[in-house]
C-alpha cells in the first residue's frame, strides 16, 4: 500500500512539475525547422508560413497559405486545411473564392497542438488533456482528392514536427454571356421577398486596405415586420470582442438594441434605409442589365455555377453548388472585397425573434443631442 501511495505522489509530482516547466521545454534538440514553403503546380504559386521556427506545447502555432493565380484565367478556387496533430482556434479550414488572374488570396489559421495528436509523448498527452478542459479547439480534415495538396510542419522540439495539410481544387472560369442566362440570383431574392415569412442567416465579411472583419447576421421576415440581428467586432486591428444589434423593423420605423450596453435608440424613418443598406448585399436582387455572363465548372465531383454581374461599383459573383445559392463576392474598384456566406435559408421564422426585449434604457434623445448621422 506504502509503495502504490508514494508510486501515486511520484507521478502526481511529476505531472505538476511538468505543467511547470511545459512553457519552458528548451528546443535545443529539436529538428530542423520547416522553412517557409513555396511550390509551383501549373497556374497556382503557394507560400505556407509559420508565425515562429520552433514551438513549446502550449503555444498556439499561427499558419498563413497564401495560393496566386499566375495564369491568365480567372479560377473557382476551393480551400481546405487539416491536420490529426492539431486543432483549429480560429480562421477558416474551408473557403471558397474567385481568383482572378494575377491575384492571390490568403487563409490564416490559429492552431493548437491536439491531446490525440501523434507521435507525442504520454506525459504531454496528458497535460494537453487536462489543457482540454480549459480550453478546446475544433478538429478538421482537408480535402482528400484536391487537385494540389501540400504538408507543412510546426516544429514542437521533444514532441516532433506535427504536419498541416493544405489542399486546393480549383477550375478555369469561362463566361459565357451569349448562353443561357440563368438568373439564378434575380431568382433566389424574388423568391425570398415573395414570402411572407422566412429566415436567413449569412455571415457577412469585408477587406479593405489590409483590414479584415466579419459578422455572423440574422434576417427574419414576419409579414411586415423585419428583424436583424448582427454580431460586429469593436475594432477590426485587435481582438477586442464584439457588439451586438437587434434591429426591429415596421415599414419606415426601427428600434435598434444592444445587450451587451442595454440600450436601445429609434431609428429615424430616413435612416431606416441607409441601415438596411449595410446588409444589402445578402437581401436584394442583383441588377439583371449587370448580367455578364455564368460559368459552370466540376470541381471534387460537385458542379457549381458563378454568376457575373458588373456594375460602375465593381463586379459580383454569385456562386451556387447545384441550385443553391451559397456565397456572393463582391468586388469594388478600389480593391475592396465584400463576402455573404449563405448559411441557412428558410420558409419558416420562430415568432419569438419579433418580442422585444425589455428593461433597456432609451438613448434616443442623447444621440440626438450628439448628432445622430454621426453614427450611421
Amino acid at each position: 500500500m506504502k509503495t502504490t501511495k508514494r508510486l501515486g505522489s511520484i507521478i502526481i509530482s511529476l505531472l505538476l512539475a511538468l505543467a511547470l516547466t511545459a512553457g519552458m521545454i528548451p528546443a535545443a534538440f529539436a529538428a530542423e525547422a520547416a522553412p517557409a514553403t513555396e511550390k509551383q503546380e501549373d497556374c497556382i504559386k503557394w507560400e505556407v508560413k509559420f508565425d515562429k521556427e520552433k514551438y513549446f506545447l502550449f503555444d498556439k502555432p499561427t499558419v498563413k497559405a497564401t495560393f496566386t493565380n499566375t495564369g491568365d484565367k480567372d479560377l473557382l478556387a476551393v480551400f481546405s486545411a487539416g491536420s490529426e496533430a492539431f486543432e483549429i482556434l480560429s480562421g477558416k479550414s474551408e473557403s471558397m473564392r474567385i481568383l482572378r488572374a494575377g491575384e492571390s488570396f490568403s487563409e490564416t489559421l490559429q492552431l493548437q497542438l491536439s491531446s490525440n495528436a501523434p507521435k507525442i509523448n504520454f506525459f504531454a498527452r496528458i497535460l494537453l488533456k487536462i489543457r482540454d478542459l480549459f480550453k478546446k479547439g475544433s478538429s478538421f480534415k482537408a480535402e482528400g482528392n484536391a487537385a494540389l495538396s501540400f504538408e507543412a510542419s510546426a516544429d514542437f522540439g521533444w514532441d516532433g514536427k506535427q504536419p498541416v495539410k493544405f489542399a486546393l481544387d480549383y477550375g478555369a472560369l469561362e463566361f459565357d454571356a451569349a448562353g443561357t442566362d440563368r438568373n439564378q440570383g434575380q431568382k433566389f431574392f424574388q423568391d425570398i421577398s415573395s414570402k411572407n415569412a422566412y429566415t436567413m442567416k449569412f455571415v457577412m465579411s469585408s477587406t479593405a486596405d489590409g483590414q479584415s472583419s466579419s459578422m455572423p447576421v440574422t434576417i427574419a421576415k414576419n409579414g411586415d415586420k423585419m428583424y436583424i440581428e448582427a454580431s460586429a467586432p469593436i475594432d477590426i486591428s485587435k481582438d477586442s470582442g464584439s457588439m451586438t444589434i437587434k434591429a426591429y423593423i415596421n415599414g419606415d420605423k426601427a428600434r435598434i438594441y444592444t445587450p451587451e450596453l442595454k440600450v436601445y435608440m429609434d431609428l429615424p424613418s430616413e435612416q431606416v434605409k441607409e441601415f438596411m443598406d449595410e446588409f444589402k448585399l445578402g437581401v436584394e436582387a442583383p441588377e439583371k442589365n449587370n448580367y455578364k455572363g455564368s460559368a459552370e465548372i466540376k470541381i471534387g465531383g460537385k458542379i457549381y455555377y458563378v454568376d457575373v454581374y458588373e456594375s460602375e461599383d465593381g463586379t459580383s459573383y454569385y456562386y451556387y453548388d447545384g441550385q443553391n445559392l451559397k456565397r456572393i463576392e463582391h468586388k469594388d474598384k478600389d480593391g475592396a472585397v465584400s463576402v455573404i456566406e449563405i448559411t441557412q435559408v428558410s420558409d419558416s421564422v420562430d415568432s419569438k425573434l419579433f418580442n422585444e426585449p425589455f428593461g433597456y434604457i432609451n438613448m434616443t434623445d442623447l444621440l440626438n443631442q450628439d448628432g445622430m448621422d454621426n453614427w450611421f
